[in-house]
């Protein structure tokens, strides 16, 4: 408990720095334009790759600060490129709680893939197939039940994927000498 508690402040105190600021604003830059990328099999089931950049700025700067960027670059992203059935609070709920997920597994940490298959596990479960089951239930009228099944399906299939993906970029990550950004374990 008192690691984590450690993590929060030291993720808390990483918000005095311009460069944190700095980097976290490229980062929401960086995972709008990757949302471009995402391709929409129905509209409850999307593939995509904007959860790289949401990890990265988690391991760099923490989950207060990682939160913090992901909740505003929803809403921004909202405002810039508005969707068809409106502005969802569920949606931006879960990218904050993404991120915060990846900053407890990342921030500070030795990057191992264990940790990382742990952490996308976690995100997959509780935000994925539970909350973001439950929001386009009531988003699209469609009942939890029903939509479920494709949506295990579905991110179980990605699951190996994304684990693949996102060991590959923190670990390149972690050998890139930034002076701005704290020393991770390797």
């Amino acid at each position: 408990m008192r690691h984590f508690l450690q993590n929060i402040k030291s993720s808390c105190l990483e918000l005095k720095k311009v460069s944190t600021l700095t980097i976290s604003a490229m980062l929401m830059a960086m995972n709008i334009v990757l949302g471009f990328f995402t391709v929409t099999v129905t509209p409850v089931i999307k593939i995509g790759f904007s959860f790289l950049t949401n990890a990265v700025c988690g391991m760099f700067y923490g989950p207060v600060v990682a939160g913090l960027m992901a909740g505003t670059g929803d809403v921004l992203k909202y405002f810039l490129f508005p969707q068809n059935a409106g502005f969802f609070p569920g949606f931006t709920l879960n990218a904050i709680l993404c991120v915060v997920i990846y900053g407890l597994f990342f921030y500070l940490q030795k990057i191992t893939v264990w940790r990382v298959f742990l952490a996308k596990l976690t995100v997959v479960l509780v935000v994925n197939i539970f909350l973001g089951t439950l929001w386009n239930s009531i988003l699209y009228g469609q009942g939890y039940w029903g939509i479920l099944p494709a949506r295990v399906i579905k991110n179980l299939m990605q699951l190996p994927v994304d684990v693949v993906l996102l060991y590959t970029t923190l670990k390149v990550l972690c050998r890139v000498k930034l002076p701005q950004i704290r020393k991770i374990s390797q």
